[in-house]
């Protein structure tokens, strides 16, 4: 069960409560699996470890809003239930500079998070500042951990991680990390994780390199992003007619037909898809009598391209789209 991959990650979550003010987006670490008491062992530890941990449950966004203000928590949530409301707020405090109106006043509620909930199990809608671990059952007994060997380790680590604190923290703030290799997705996890050892390169290296499982499901969820069906789209016109205009309405219909080749079911609304086209910087010809126009230059090409790689489309790292169309001379 502690293997590398939790050994690395468990250090970067510890690490990072210690220098949080040097991260832009703080990490929340997720806990997942039906080993409720091994997942329960974990919090216990990391209560342990982590800067200013603070245990919760019961949780809402009312009761986590009023919580102290501006003390860098690292907050341990352990109940059954995570509300999409309070996904949403715990989102919103892993923001440094943002700030949450709350009683008249502005709450900043910025800190790590421990999040262990029987709701992970079924939800795929944590952000990607997550870390996700899984606690499966496993033959070996727990070994006691009463609550003397906690005050022990609490004692012994807080020490040393305030030492860790005081000796990283301002390399931590000064850090020139290039994310760029990563997706946008996980570039601000990324460097939260290089915040959290700024001086060492090799740990760094170690610790991305078990990003790439993140970065691998991260793509693979982009399969069906309507933004990046749109950026397929587009080059499946390109791909037909270089240089040529298209309609608004037949990119949808081909964005359409690629969801059709991955199993989805739901409807583009071609309005809704004509605006994600202008929010991913296309800009359409003026309004004829079948609707808008798309100039399918080389410049738009380009531009679909650099955004889909950005966007982590893993088939457009190949130079290609799937999903089971040609165009829309072929809807």
């Amino acid at each position: 069960m502690w293997t590398k991959r939790l050994h690395l990650l468990l250090l970067g979550i510890v690490l990072c409560s210690a220098i949080v003010e040097a991260v832009t987006v703080a990490p929340a670490l997720v806990i997942i699996g039906p080993d409720t008491a091994r997942a329960n062992r974990l919090v216990t530890l990391l209560r342990c470890l982590c800067r200013h941990s603070v245990p919760l449950t019961s949780v809402t966004p009312a009761s986590f809003c009023s919580l102290a203000n501006g003390v860098r928590y690292t907050y341990l949530i352990n109940q059954a239930s995570v509300s999409d409301k309070l996904q949403k707020l715990l989102d919103d405090a892993s923001k440094r500079d943002q700030k949450i109106p709350s009683r008249g006043g502005l709450m900043d509620l910025f800190g790590v998070q421990v999040i262990q909930s029987d709701s992970v199990l079924t939800g795929d809608c944590w952000p990607l500042r997550s870390i996700q671990i899984s606690m499966l059952p496993a033959e070996a007994a727990l070994p006691p951990f009463d609550q003397e060997a906690q005050r022990q380790i609490a004692t012994e680590f807080q020490a040393k991680l305030l030492s860790y604190r005081r000796a990283n923290l301002d390399a931590a703030q000064r850090l020139n990390f290039d994310a760029s290799k990563f997706s946008f997705a996980l570039r601000n996890l990324a460097h939260s994780l290089a915040a959290a050892t700024p001086d060492d390169v090799e740990l760094q290296a170690d610790v991305f390199e078990l990003l790439r499982e993140e970065e691998t499901e991260s793509r693979s969820a982009r399969w069906t992003d309507l933004s990046v069906i749109a950026l397929e789209a587009v080059l499946v016109a390109y791909r037909e007619s270089p240089g040529d205009g298209v309609y608004v309405s037949e990119l949808s219909n081909i964005a359409q037909a690629l969801l059709k080749g991955r199993g989805e079911d739901w409807t583009i609304d071609p309005g809704v898809f004509g605006k994600r086209l202008k929010i991913l910087g296309f800009v359409t010809e003026p309004r004829d009598a079948k609707g808008k126009k798309l100039r399918l230059t080389e410049a738009v090409h380009s531009r679909a391209l650099q955004v889909a790689r950005d966007l982590g489309a893993p088939e457009i790292e190949e130079g290609e789209t799937h999903g089971g169309t040609t165009g829309s001379r072929a809807v």
